[in-house]
């Protein structure tokens, strides 16, 4: 999966005189940054995970290229194949526990957001805390559907596991997986398109709140 991660802040920041709101948006501040601090293990799952997915394109380009009769040297690479989704499977778990922390950091800021006193401020703080929540319900669709395609990947290997391979079954099932990518990739772009708004966003209410940062 390709999905975007938050915009990362680098350098000391630095909050000038005259913040509004005694500091509340010092205090957002810090649970939105720590937020992206919790999403870097996303980060790192997701490099694991695509490396995960190569082997096992790998092996199906190799079955793929395999004469149907040698039955020994395909079931063992569709041994294989299993493996490496079921690796996946436990990453996409870590991913998942990624976001949720992420989260659940983030949502923080929420009983913090009335009480700012100037209104765009107070606005752009309402329009991050949305945007965050339909990122995270994004997510979840992302996660549900790319749990469905490993399952439709399974179910093709185990297909090539059995002694008599119909290939009407293997022709309909590789139409099952790809249905299932065409589900993730819509909802991976919606997924980073919420990334790109709330990234946009959090650099808004920086700059309206005075608070010195650098965007990486």
């Amino acid at each position: 999966m390709f999905k975007k991660s938050f915009l990362l802040i680098i350098l000391a920041f630095v909050f000038l005189a005259g913040c509004s709101g005694d500091g509340i948006e010092e205090e957002m501040y810090v649970h939105m940054e720590k937020s992206v601090e919790l999403e870097e293990d996303f980060e790192k799952v997701q490099e694991e995970i695509s490396e995960l997915e190569k082997k096992e394109q790998d092996i199906y380009s190799e079955i793929f290229e395999i004469a149907i009769i040698h039955y020994e040297e395909i079931n063992a690479l569709a041994t294989e194949a299993i493996q490496f989704i079921e690796e996946r499977e436990q990453k996409v778990l870590e991913e998942q526990a990624s976001i949720e922390a992420s989260y659940e950091e983030f949502m923080k800021v929420e009983s913090l957001i009335s009480d700012i006193e100037e209104e765009d401020v107070k606005a752009t703080a309402d329009e991050l805390l949305e945007t965050m929540t339909q990122r995270f319900d994004a997510y979840g669709e992302l996660f549900e559907a790319y749990q469905e395609s490993m399952e439709q990947e399974k179910k093709l290997y185990q297909i090539y596991q059995e002694e008599d391979i119909i290939q009407e079954e293997i022709s309909n099932q590789v139409a099952e997986m790809n249905n299932s990518y065409t589900k993730i990739m819509e909802v991976n772009e919606k997924f980073n398109e919420l990334t790109d708004q709330f990234n946009e966003l959090k650099q808004k209410f920086y700059e309206q709140t005075d608070i010195i940062v650098q965007f990486e």
